[in-house]
């Protein structure tokens, strides 16, 4: 079965966005945790373990420092939920490409900058940014799934893999695999740059975002031809 290349309503995708979206998550995701102060600019479960931790221990600032990425994520959710209201598509018709652009011209503008000025406040534009991603991008096929988290997408593997040894339908199985074989692939390759490039490895950040944002438009426009 040949996977589409694209779906657009409603900011829903082909494995291959998907993908992209997972690579690039990881990718930050190990970005922010090795250079700013083990913080997961996607990866709020992490956030609010280690805001626990500190907190139990007593280490106020650094209490704060896990605790406000989590503050910019319920804003960017927020803003996000807005976005996709039909009010706001008159406005805004493609939320998701939308979205996605807006995520790509941020890393792109602070990767250049120097880290003095991004420390404090990169993780949390980033985690705001994925809040926008995660709430235009929530399917793979008529599959739910998070571009920037990977345990509801594990958990979907095994469950859709459970129903394939009796189906014998093995697709989704395949592309729940891919995935979060993404999230992986992008975690190592962000712990690479970000040891070779510091935060201009941004910039790789935002190429493997600018790919998905193409399919996306590319697909957008060949709907409005339709």
């Amino acid at each position: 079965m040949t996977v589409p290349v694209h779906r657009v309503r409603d900011g829903q995708e082909s494995l291959l966005i998907a993908a992209l979206l997972a690579i690039a998550s990881g990718f930050l995701d190990a970005l922010t945790y090795l250079n700013h102060g083990q913080v997961f600019a996607n990866a709020m479960t992490g956030n609010i373990i280690l805001t626990g931790v500190a907190a139990a221990g007593g280490h106020w600032p650094d209490t704060a420092q896990h605790a406000l990425p989590i503050a910019a994520f319920l804003v960017g959710a927020l803003v996000g939920e807005s976005i996709m209201q039909p009010a706001a598509r008159k406005y805004i018709r493609w939320p998701a490409a939308t979205t996605l652009g807006l995520e790509i011209v941020f890393l792109v503008v602070v990767a250049g900058l120097p880290t003095v000025f991004t420390t404090g406040w990169l993780a949390l534009g980033i985690s705001f940014a994925a809040a926008l991603q995660s709430t235009s991008f929530r399917k793979v096929g008529d599959q739910s799934y998070s571009t920037i988290v990977t345990t509801n997408n594990l958990r979907s593997l095994v469950s859709n893999a459970f129903s394939a040894v009796r189906t014998k339908n093995w697709r989704l199985t395949l592309w729940f695999g891919m995935v979060c074989l993404s999230f992986l692939v992008g975690a190592a390759i962000g712990a690479l740059a970000t040891m070779a490039l510091g935060d201009r490895a941004l910039w790789i950040a935002a190429g493997i975002l600018t790919a998905a944002f193409a399919l996306l438009t590319y697909g957008l426009w060949h709907e409005r031809k339709a």
